[in-house]
């Protein structure tokens, strides 16, 4: 399991909603985490599970072919 905790998170986990992003993340496929890292601008992660690749994937490539139609 990845860890999608802030770095700037520096109080308790009622300063913040880091733990609500926790908690949806916890429930979220490989697939979807695909989605979300892409979204998000993250880096696709090495080693990485088959679903978790095809997530990012297809969520690459839609976002490649949505910037080509502005």
């Amino acid at each position: 399991m990845f860890n999608y905790e802030s770095p700037q998170r520096t109080g308790s986990p009622c300063d913040d909603d880091d733990h609500v992003l926790q908690a949806l993340m916890d429930q979220m496929t490989d697939f979807e985490r695909g989605e979300y890292d892409c979204i998000h601008g993250h880096d696709a992660v090495d080693g990485a599970s088959d679903e978790y690749n095809r997530g990012y994937g297809e969520q690459y490539a839609f976002e490649q072919q949505a910037g080509a139609l502005r």
